[in-house]
Order: structure tokens, then sequence, then C-alpha cells
């Protein structure tokens, strides 16, 4: 029985990796780009990177893949992608990144503290989870930007995990897998009705299943190798 082969984009916080896996999870072939600065620090505690970067080292590896294993990689059926977490990616209504991407050791938090009902606040402190909401809300990327960029946050029209963003450079689709969602909804902690119909507009669409969604992936990326390979011979 021949190989059905997927190929797999693991994004780490050192190196971009594409490896080529058959149907029983067997390593067939990989390359790896070393990040050699894996994010830039221009204030202390902060951990910022250029989103294109992940996505220029991915379509690196994948051209040294499809240079070293032609025929393996011609039988790719399908394409995975897995990244670091909690990194996010504010972009506008062209999907272009209104700013560098926050990677999940930047330190940096928001000031304040989430507003609840008089009841859930008494829930929280009941279950012992009123400081881990607060810590939880001041971590979390959004709320600092929209404190401390406010003119950036008023222009993004979607906010992605890096994840989220990679598929989207793929395929044009803003779309993540639903686990996603579990991590960064709940990031955001805002009463106000006019803050909840920006928030629905910033998720909508973009933490829905993609299960079914990506089958142009392949195709995709048969074009961006081309668009690569004609700018190389220009």
């Amino acid at each position: 029985m021949s190989d059905r082969v997927v190929l797999v984009y693991d994004v780490g916080t050192q190196s971009s990796r594409a490896l080529l896996i058959n149907q029983r999870g067997e390593i067939l072939a990989k390359s790896q780009v070393k990040h050699l600065i894996p994010y830039e620090s221009p204030y202390p505690g902060w951990a910022e990177k250029d989103a294109d970067f992940y996505y220029e080292n991915i379509c690196q590896a994948s051209r040294e893949l499809k240079t070293r294993y032609p025929e393996l990689f011609a039988k790719t059926e399908a394409v995975s992608v897995t990244t670091i977490r909690d990194t996010v990616v504010c972009v506008d209504r062209e999907g272009k990144p209104l700013r560098p991407a926050i990677l999940w050791l930047d330190k940096r938090k928001a000031e304040g503290k989430p507003v609840f009902s008089q009841v859930t606040r008494m829930l929280l402190k009941a279950v012992g989870m009123e400081e881990t909401a607060n810590l939880q809300y001041q971590k979390s990327h959004c709320n600092w930007i929209r404190q401390r960029e406010p003119e950036i946050w008023e222009k993004t029209y979607k906010y992605l995990l890096l994840s989220g963003y990679l598929v989207y450079r793929l395929t044009g689709i803003m779309a993540d897998a639903a686990a996603e969602a579990m991590v960064h909804k709940r990031d955001v902690f805002e009463p106000d009705m006019e803050q909840n119909r920006i928030y629905r507009r910033l998720y909508e669409e973009v933490f829905k299943n993609i299960y079914g969604r990506l089958s142009g992936l392949y195709e995709r990326l048969q074009e961006i190798y081309q668009e690569e390979e004609d700018k190389i011979m220009i």
C-alpha cells in the first residue's frame, strides 16, 4: 500500500518546520528553518515579531522539501498547521497586520480589572478564582492593545492567533480551529454592549470549525510555490 502524505507545518518559537507524514504517523521527510532572532524586545519584557516572518519561513521550509523530495512532495493530499499558542495578530480588512505579533512569552499587562456583576464577583470569590480572573484580564494582549494602542484596536478587523493568520495567508480564509476559541474568547471581560459588538466582529467566523473549508489549500500552496519560483527567475 503506497503512502498517503500530509504536509505538516510546525511553527515554534525557535524554528519553523515542514514535515511530510504518512497515514501511520511516520515522518518521511522534514525541513527546518531556524529563527536566528526569535523575537524583538523594543522595551523590557516585550516579545514581538513580524507575523509574515513565520509565513516566509514555512514557505522556505516547503521549497526545501519540494526540492529535496519532489516525488514524495507531489503525493501531498492535505496540509496541517500547528503553531506556538497565545501569539496574536491584529489585521485590517485587507488582511494586513497592523502591528507586530505579540508572542506568548510577552510580559506586558493591561491595567485595571474586569467589570463583573456583584453576583459573579461573589461567586468567583467563593471558589477562589477572583484573582485568577483579574490576572487573566491583565495578561490578555487584546486588553493591552485596546488600552495602549486604541488607534490600532479601532482599525482591527480580525484578532487572529498566529495559526489563524498562517491559515489566512495560505488560503485567503480567516478561520481557525474551534479549540483555539476556548483559549481566547475568555480573554475579554467587558460587559459594555458596544464593546461586545466590537469583540463579536473581531471573532466572528475566525473560530468556526475549519474542517471542510480548506479543500483548496494544497492548490493554493502550488500557486504560492509557482509565484516564488517566478520571483526567483525574475
